[in-house]
């Protein structure tokens, strides 16, 4: 550390309303090292005169952001106009202006076809941005850092991401995550990117079959079972860490933020919680309790079950599989491998009208919008429902045959509406 970087910690500091301040141990390293950056880049003039015209807006734990956007730059990522002092380049994504990245928000994506779908941010320690030599948008997220004890998500994503577990059809990451190290000018590296590409949030309205819910399930089961398969325990599945492909249905889900990973051998292990969405009930409500050790695999059992709750996703015959995910007892609790086993057996028992009947919660939209003879919107989902059935019913066969069936959904729901608003 250099002799002017406290004082400049303090003039940064300066800048910001007091209530962002945080003392955790990440945010302080965070801001540590931009400050670091700040100094040896002498950034702190341009960086103040831009954010009081207001042609910079973050946060003050984004700092970092800003300090290596000409790093990133070089190394053919474009971040938000916002976090850079370079002249805007015309496929930078857009965040709202008002973006908070301690909690959920929006962000709306430039990119052509993807212009209308959304992306929630849910962590200071994500960005997105636009990969120069894919011509793609990607999610760049910040894994690790120099002098910051680091998580095993480097670690998960180098091993997920190398033969032979790239090619595994249960590998629930994106396979096409890179690794991206980004060093000093000496070649110290600073710290650890994770670059992956942009994916959509999990929304149960997407489902619109009881057969698409089911895939989600079933994928989420067997992608669990591959990561227990290896020694890792996710340690915070929860459906806000869980995302979506933009294409399908079906969808293909992916499991996300390995930040309390661990690599256990020895699946019996106990371990103490380091935190999460939501303790495990064998821990208690008592956060004295939380020190108690438990079985992280065992947890995530219980987590996906309560994800499956949330889901909103019942069928009678799974009830069974379901309580014994969420038991109280650890010890009542299937393995994963099991979980993924036996939905399976029943899955395939599940009659065709089961799966291919809408949600519930696409019923009760088609009530209320026939109540207030919104039939304009009655038409769309139904065309949006019956697109989904012909591309589950015709998975697998001729990809001329799934496209003539929604061309032709297609046509009759646009003849009915033009109908409608005669």
């Amino acid at each position: 550390m250099s002799p002017d970087e406290p004082a400049l910690h303090t003039r940064l500091l300066e800048l910001f309303p007091k209530d962002q301040l945080q003392t955790h141990d990440v945010h302080v390293q965070h801001l540590a090292l931009a400050t670091h950056l700040f100094d040896k880049r002498s950034l702190f003039d341009d960086f103040a005169a831009a954010l009081r015209t207001g042609a910079v807006r973050v946060h003050l734990y984004e700092l970092l952001w800003f300090a290596i956007s000409q790093d990133l730059l070089a190394l053919g990522f474009v971040v938000p106009a916002q976090y850079s002092l370079a002249p805007p380049h015309k496929k930078a994504p857009v965040t709202p202006p008002d973006r908070k990245p301690a909690s959920p928000l929006t962000s709306h994506i430039s990119h052509d076809r993807l212009a209308h779908l959304t992306l929630k941010i849910t962590h200071w320690r994500t960005l997105p941005a636009y990969c120069m030599s894919s011509r793609s948008q990607v999610m760049l997220k910040i894994a690790s850092i120099k002098h910051l004890p680091e998580s095993r998500e480097v670690e998960i994503y180098q091993l997920l991401t190398s033969p032979p577990h790239v090619h595994h059809t249960h590998n629930p990451i994106p396979t096409d995550t890179r690794i991206v190290p980004l060093p000093d000018a000496d070649g110290n590296v600073l710290l650890t990117l994770l670059v992956m590409p942009l994916l959509a949030p999990l929304k149960s309205d997407r489902f619109r079959t009881h057969a698409s819910r089911f895939e989600f399930i079933r994928q989420a089961m067997h992608g669990l079972a591959f990561l227990h398969s290896l020694g890792i325990c996710h340690g915070d599945i929860d459906l806000s860490n869980m995302l979506m492909s933009h294409a399908g249905p079906p969808f293909k889900i992916y499991y996300i933020d390995f930040d309390l990973s661990r690599i256990e051998t020895d699946r019996t292990t106990m371990v103490v919680w380091k935190g999460g969405k939501s303790p495990p009930p064998e821990l208690g409500d008592d956060p004295s309790d939380h020190l108690k050790p438990y079985n992280p695999f065992m947890a995530d059992v219980w987590a996906l079950g309560v994800a499956w709750q949330d889901f909103e996703l019942a069928y009678s015959e799974m009830q069974f599989l379901l309580q014994l995910m969420t038991h109280d007892d650890p010890t009542e609790r299937p393995t994963a491998e099991q979980c993924a086993y036996v939905f399976d057996k029943l899955f395939v028992d599940i009659p065709r009208t089961v799966l291919f009947s809408s949600s519930l919660r696409l019923r009760a939209l088609w009530r209320i919008r026939t109540k207030v003879r919104d039939r304009a919107f009655w038409f769309r989902e139904l065309a949006l429902y019956l697109g989904e059935v012909g591309l589950l019913v015709f998975q697998g066969t001729q990809h001329s045959l799934k496209r003539m069936y929604i061309e032709a959904v297609q046509r009759i729901s646009t003849w009915v509406r033009r109908w409608l608003h005669r």
